[in-house]
């Protein structure tokens, strides 16, 4: 039989309880509130320019190197300096070992330079800085932003800073804040339904998850996020972080990031910090 005691000490547990899981809540939400005040706070300014001429990538194989003065060089010798859209490099017949766009200063830049380090505030839960992205940007074309230019890349600072932009600087905003938070993410550019696209991959230690950075969904857990290699409908031709371009070299497009086929073609060393 159970004494009057007893169920006083669990009625008084179950209470205490229950006001530590209210106060726990209301500390979250907090928490929450705070940072997404700080996602809606403008930084002071977009940043330094993030863009060197000795920034250069270096090939896997063979110990190929191409500058970014070269690229200007060679654009420039084609009447393609300011061209834009994203452009491939490849060392003589082999394979693609660079990749540039063309950025807000009128220049092509290596894509890997675009991701400057940068994190508008700290925070140790991964789903806040979509979340807190999709409550700060919005998606406008750059035909519209850019006097009818189709394609021009902002850092992800200065796409924090302006909160326009379409969807690689969504990409690259939520790879770089998820980078520095110590995920390994990476921008990917590729195909979705048949137009060109770019969106983030994260890899963990068994699974890769598939983050479309445009997305305004209010998701409050990673769980959420989906696993890559369950949505066929995006198609990458190449990924790549602060320091590597992988290219995608097989014949049939693949939602697993993890194939043999995705080869690390090079790497980028930045002049900034002789990384």
């Amino acid at each position: 039989m159970v004494s009057a005691r007893f169920m006083k000490t669990l009625i008084a547990a179950l209470v205490i309880g229950i006001i530590g899981l209210y106060y726990l809540g209301d500390s979250l939400d907090a928490t929450l509130n705070k940072q997404m005040k700080l996602a809606l706070k403008s930084p002071p300014n977009p940043g330094a320019s993030a863009f060197r001429e000795g920034d250069y990538m270096q090939a896997s194989e063979g110990g190929f190197r191409l500058s970014e003065k070269e690229i200007h060089h060679l654009l420039g010798q084609e009447g393609l300096r300011r061209s834009s859209g994203i452009r491939y490099w490849k060392q003589g017949g082999g394979p693609v070992m660079a990749a540039t766009a063309l950025g807000a200063d009128g220049e092509h830049h290596f894509v890997n330079a675009y991701l400057v380090g940068y994190a508008p505030f700290e925070t140790e839960d991964p789903w806040v800085p979509l979340y807190a992205m999709g409550l700060r940007l919005k998606y406008q074309l750059d035909s519209k932003r850019y006097a009818g230019i189709p394609d021009v890349w902002q850092t992800s600072q200065e796409a924090f800073f302006n909160a326009l932009g379409d969807c690689e600087d969504h990409a690259l905003l939520l790879a770089d804040w998820l980078i520095e938070m110590g995920y390994d993410a990476r921008v990917v550019v590729g195909q979705h339904r048949n137009q060109g696209h770019a969106w983030v991959v994260v890899f963990g230690k068994s699974d890769v998850y598939l983050l479309e950075a445009t997305s305004k969904r209010k998701l409050k857990n990673w769980k959420n996020y989906p696993l890559a290699r369950m949505v066929p409908d995006y198609y990458g031709v190449a990924m790549f972080n602060r320091e590597h371009l992988w290219v995608y070299s097989g014949r049939q497009p693949t939602p697993d990031y993890r194939l043999p086929a995705w080869v690390r073609t090079s790497r980028f060393i930045s002049s900034r910090n002789g990384s």
